[in-house]
């Protein structure tokens, strides 16, 4: 599965209440979800930033600890 991540810098998510997962593409802080609406610019290098729209098979397959990373 290929995931499709859009930088903030480029696009920022909607101020919406979908859900969506955001990286820190320097793995600075861990993945999070939260809703386009709570989503707040603060501190962070959006340049770094990275979102995709939430679904629980992209999330339970991004978090899947038994997965062996290539």
């Amino acid at each position: 599965m290929t995931i499709n991540w859009i930088k903030c810098s480029e696009r920022m998510p909607p101020d919406d209440d979908n859900k969506y997962i955001f990286i820190d593409a320097w793995n600075y802080w861990l993945m999070y979800i939260c809703k386009g609406c709570e989503y707040e610019e603060g501190g962070r290098s959006q340049n770094r930033v990275e979102w995709i729209p939430y679904d629980e098979e992209t999330w339970e397959m991004l978090t899947d600890k038994t997965r062996t990373k290539k």
